[in-house]
């Protein structure tokens, strides 16, 4: 069984250690709490920027060099850069683990910033961002961005990233690489006291103290459009539907989500398949609820439709909510929906995902807990609790609409609004 631990160091770096006794591989990631979301207008893509460096060799150590160590250790690494974190991750045989974490300070605390290094990421940044594939698929792109940055909330807008100068970067890492900002989560065979004194020798005593650490904005106090249209010659519109949400995450919030996913897709399926044998609709859906970085719920129904038939397909969805807002749950249904989580009684694996996940989690400020705990909770979810969840959130009020494709008709937006039951 897994035993989650948690520490805060007296500089403020919070560490989350999970103990899996029986696996021999550990995985790590050091996060730091700052990402697109926390950047001014002036350092748009910095965040990325810097994740780059970190990962390109050290003052002691080329990149070069520090692969070839990795290797040896049967280890690897990689950063990733999202609008509330970035996180550098690991992992290797837990053997080979302190050596592994030596590594890992080395390139967090002693980043080389070379011109040369410095040039070629600058080439490399450029030429991701030019391919990027700008469309809908993260709902925080649009809706919870202070300002219109599509498709470049987390690589920066161009003309950033070409006049970012090395200062630029040591400026940001002493501005946000600092204690209050550091997240750790081990995830492995690895002890909690062995765990405990690695992260205090190669991060805790190394790291810069900080006063606070980052925040954002509650997204909601952002007003923006309730439709939102890109366009694209494509054959198929993409729709998102979604309703803001009025909870914070809780675990038993976590919960009622699951199990509300679970009816959805379940009951859509069948409603869908229905309608695209009768009419030869061809699309897709899905149900996806959850609490952001900013700890406020939302639900977002993807749809995806051939253009010529997006309203029929509105209008489907539109029946199907309504559907859940005016039945209750049946206890067949109910337990149907729990049963479809039975992997989460499966033992927990190592993986840099999970500890990324955690890392996230803690530096949002959301609960942590372990896959046995969240099973329990979430068989004790009853249709009240669907019931109630549903008609706090899924209102006309808290409607938003986001589509891309060839449709760019906003009478989609009225016309799901006017569908939708408002008691």
């Amino acid at each position: 069984m897994e035993k989650f631990t948690f520490k805060e160091y007296e500089n403020g770096v919070r560490f989350l250690h999970i103990y899996l006794p029986y696996w021999t591989a550990t995985a790590v990631s050091i996060s730091v709490a700052v990402g697109g979301a926390h950047e001014l207008p002036n350092e748009y893509g910095l965040s990325h920027f810097v994740e780059h460096m970190l990962l390109k060799g050290t003052t002691k150590h080329t990149k070069e060099e520090i692969d070839k160590q990795l290797r040896a250790l049967g280890a690897y690494k990689n950063g990733v850069t999202s609008l509330d974190s970035t996180k550098y991750y690991y992992k290797c045989i837990t053997t080979n683990f302190e050596k592994l974490l030596q590594i890992a300070s080395e390139s967090f605390f002693d980043v080389a910033l070379n011109e040369n290094t410095f040039e070629n990421e600058r080439a490399v940044i450029i030429e991701e961002l030019l391919k990027r594939n700008t469309n809908i698929y993260d709902v925080e792109d649009v809706i919870f961005q202070k300002d219109d940055r599509r498709g470049e909330r987390v690589l920066g807008p161009l003309n950033n990233l070409k006049n970012f100068k090395i200062q630029d970067v040591k400026s940001f890492i002493d501005k946000h690489y600092h204690s209050k900002n550091l997240v750790i989560c081990i995830i492995g065979d690895i002890p909690f006291e062995d765990s405990e004194k690695l992260v205090d020798t190669y991060f805790v005593k190394r790291i810069k103290a900080g006063n606070t650490g980052n925040v954002l904005v509650e997204p909601w106090i952002i007003k923006k459009p309730n439709m939102i249209s890109m366009p694209s010659n494509t054959p198929t519109t993409d729709f998102k539907i979604i309703f803001r949400g009025s909870h914070k995450s809780t675990i038993k919030y976590d919960a009622v989500v699951v199990v509300l996913k679970n009816l959805f897709n379940g009951m859509g399926g069948r409603l869908l398949k229905k309608l695209r044998d009768e009419n030869g609709l061809v699309y897709e859906t899905n149900l996806f609820v959850g609490s952001n970085y900013y700890k406020t719920a939302w639900s977002e129904i993807s749809l995806k439709a051939s253009t010529q038939n997006v309203e029929n397909c509105i209008l489907a969805v539109a029946e199907l909510v309504n559907d859940l807002r005016t039945v209750h749950v049946g206890d067949d249904e109910l337990e149907e929906a729990k049963a479809k989580n039975l992997y989460l009684k499966e033992p927990m694996i190592p993986t840099v995902e999970l500890s990324n996940y955690f890392c996230g989690r803690i530096i949002t400020g959301l609960p942590v807990f372990s896959n046995a705990e969240f099973y329990e909770t979430i068989q004790k979810v009853t249709a009240e609790d669907i019931y109630n969840f549903i008609h706090q959130s899924w209102t006309p009020n808290n409607l938003y609409m986001l589509s891309y494709g060839a449709i760019q008709n906003k009478n989609m937006f009225e016309l799901f609004k006017s569908k939708i039951i408002s008691s």
